[in-house]
């Protein structure tokens, strides 16, 4: 019934010429793929929809417009795991040269799953703080945790992209770095080059 309203009385053509028509259009599309999922669920009528859109509305159920965001031709900035599971023509990754978070290596107690707690050693009567050695060996292992995460998440950016991919970030003897990582005859980095990222 809906599909020759709308054919009837050209209705798509009369919203698609109204201001926000493209989005007048989806919002359209959308209320007759909410028809189609109705018939489909076994329920049929104009009576029975309607009541449906009703209750659904008494509830303050609300499926909201219809997104033209996927389509439109806009920039749209966001973070990168926000951008998880979603493709764009071209993608920027920026502030690559923005060093990790490590503050919470560095906190006076620290907690991990598996090894449980690591404090510092105080001393009132002297007044010293000394870092114990289980609290380096766990410091130790959230670095390589939290440069792994990194990785993880840079890899997600670095996928987002289907024609191109851009990358921007400031280093200083940019030249110089680039001779040194040209000159490299190992492509693969090593542990040492890994953990120093951090």
């Amino acid at each position: 019934l809906l599909y020759e309203i709308l054919r009837d009385y050209q209705y798509r053509e009369y919203v698609s010429v109204l201001p926000d028509g493209e989005k007048r259009l989806a919002n359209v599309s959308l209320l007759l793929e909410r028809a189609t999922n109705f018939g489909i669920s076994g329920s049929q009528g104009v009576f029975a929809f309607t009541s449906y859109i009703n209750q659904l509305h008494k509830q303050s159920v609300d499926y909201g417009e219809a997104g033209l965001i996927e389509q439109a031709d806009v920039v749209r900035a966001m973070s990168i795991h926000k951008s998880k599971g979603l493709e764009f023509p071209v993608t920027f990754v920026a502030g690559l040269s923005k060093k990790f978070n490590m503050q919470d290596t560095t906190k006076p107690l620290i907690a991990d799953v598996d090894m449980g707690i690591g404090t510092d050693f105080i001393d009132p009567k002297l007044r010293i703080r000394n870092k114990t050695l289980r609290k380096n060996v766990m410091a130790g292992k959230m670095r390589l945790d939290n440069v792994a995460e990194e990785l993880r998440i840079l890899y997600v950016a670095l996928t987002r992209a289907k024609e191109k991919l851009i990358m921007t970030g400031c280093v200083k003897n940019a030249a110089e770095r680039w001779e040194k990582a040209n000159a490299r005859k190992e492509k693969k980095l090593s542990y040492l080059e890994f953990m120093g990222a951090a």
